[in-house]
C-alpha cells in the first residue's frame, strides 16, 4: 500500500508543463515556494514538521532553487502526498511516502561522495529517523529504500521495454509535454516540430543507461537491473538512429518550406494526420520510397523497420510511418 499511495502523488505536479501550478496545488503549496521571474524557490520561513522532515529526505533546503531537471516537481508532489495524508497517518509512514517519491527524479549519476541516489537516500532516511524519532531500525530503513527504487525502476520501465515499437511510441507520446506548439496538432509548424525533435535527439545521445535504474542491497534486484539496463542501452542507441533519421528528414522538409515561402505547417508538406473520419492525401499516397541499400551504405534493419512499418500506435502530432 506505500508504493501505491505514493504512486497516486508521484507526478500530481508538473510545474514547467502545466505553467505552474494549479488552485487546488496552490492551495496546500503556497507556503511552502516563493515564484518570481519563472524561479522556484524553497521559502526562508520555517515550515511544519512534516514538510521540514520531506525536505531533510529531498538534501534540500530552505532559500534553495528548485531544478525542474532535479527534483522540483517530485518534491512538491510528495509535499502535497504529505499534506493530503498527514491527518490520518503518523511521521513514519509519510517519510516511506516521500521516500518513494524521492527516487522518481530520474537519470541521476553518483553524487560528490560517490553515493548512488540510492545509497544517498539510505544515508539521509538514517538522519531522518533519528532527527524526528521515528522509531525506524536499519532492517526496515533498507526495506524502505528497496521499495522506493522498485517504484522507480517501475516508473522508467519503458526504456528496457522489448518491443522497440512500443519503446518508441511511448517516447514519442512524451513530446508534446515539453512542446506546447505540438499540442495544437492542426497548425504547429516545420520549426516546431524540428525543435521538438532535436531536444528529444540530444536528450537520448547525452543519457547514460547505468543512470535509470536502481537497486540496493538485494542481489536479485541487482541482476534484474544489469539486464534491464542492457536492454535500455540498446532501446537508447536504436531511438537515437530513428531520430537523426526523422531529423534528416524533418531538415529536407524546412529547406524546401524555405525556398518556397519559410516556415509554414507541417501539415503543408505532408498532409493531414490520419483520421477515421474522413481519407485526405498525404505523403505517403505520393511517395514510393526505395529501401535498397546504395553500394557501401549498411542499414541498421531495426530502425528501418521501424521506420518503414511505423511505430506501434499513432500519436496525436505525427505519422506512425516514416
Amino acid at each position: 500500500p506505500i508504493q501505491k499511495l505514493a504512486t497516486f502523488f508521484h507526478d500530481v505536479v508538473y510545474y514547467s508543463i502545466d505553467g505552474g501550478l494549479n488552485r487546488c496545488q496552490q492551495e496546500l503549496l503556497h507556503d511552502i515556494i516563493t515564484e518570481e521571474n519563472d524561479i522556484v524557490k524553497i521559502t526562508e520561513n520555517e515550515l511544519d514538521q512534516n514538510i521540514s522532515m520531506t525536505m531533510d529526505i529531498f538534501g534540500f533546503k530552505n532559500g534553495q532553487k528548485l531544478d525542474p531537471f532535479k527534483g522540483l516537481n517530485e518534491f512538491l508532489s510528495a509535499c502535497a502526498a504529505v499534506r493530503c495524508y498527514e491527518s490520518s497517518m503518523e511521521m513514519p509512514m509519510l517519510a516511506k511516502i516521500a521516500a518513494c517519491i524521492e527516487t522518481t527524479i530520474p537519470f541521476r549519476a553518483r553524487d560528490a561522495q560517490g553515493n548512488t541516489p540510492e545509497e544517498a537516500l539510505f544515508k539521509r532516511l538514517e538522519q531522518v529517523n533519528l532527527k524526528y524519532g521515528l522509531g525506524m531500525n536499519e532492517a526496515e530503513i533498507v526495506k524502505d529504500v528497496q521499495r522506493a527504487a522498485d517504484l522507480a525502476n517501475r516508473d522508467l520501465d519503458n526504456f528496457s521495454i522489448a518491443d522497440r515499437a512500443v519503446f518508441l511510441s511511448n517516447t514519442w507520446n512524451l513530446l508534446p509535454e515539453s512542446n506546447i506548439n505540438l499540442r495544437n496538432t492542426a497548425v504547429f509548424r516545420v520549426s516546431d516540430f524540428a525543435l521538438a525533435l532535436k531536444k528529444m535527439t540530444g536528450f537520448f545521445e547525452f543519457l547514460d543507461p547505468e543512470s535509470i535504474y536502481m537497486s540496493f542491497r538485494d542481489e536479485e534486484s541487482e541482476a534484474i537491473v544489469r539486464k534491464k539496463t542492457e536492454a535500455a542501452r540498446e532501446n537508447i542507441e536504436m531511438a537515437g538512429k530513428y531520430m537523426r533519421c526523422k531529423g534528416l528528414a524533418v531538415a529536407m522538409i524546412s529547406s524546401l518550406a524555405e525556398l518556397t515561402g519559410g516556415d509554414a505547417p507541417i501539415s503543408l508538406f505532408l498532409g493531414d494526420l490520419p483520421d477515421h473520419r474522413f481519407h485526405t492525401t498525404g505523403i505517403d499516397d505520393i511517395i514510393d520510397p526505395d529501401y535498397e541499400a546504395a553500394p557501401g551504405v549498411e542499414i541498421d534493419s531495426r530502425v528501418l523497420r521501424l521506420l518503414r512499418d511505423g511505430r506501434e500506435s499513432e500519436s496525436s502530432f505525427d505519422q506512425r510511418k516514416s
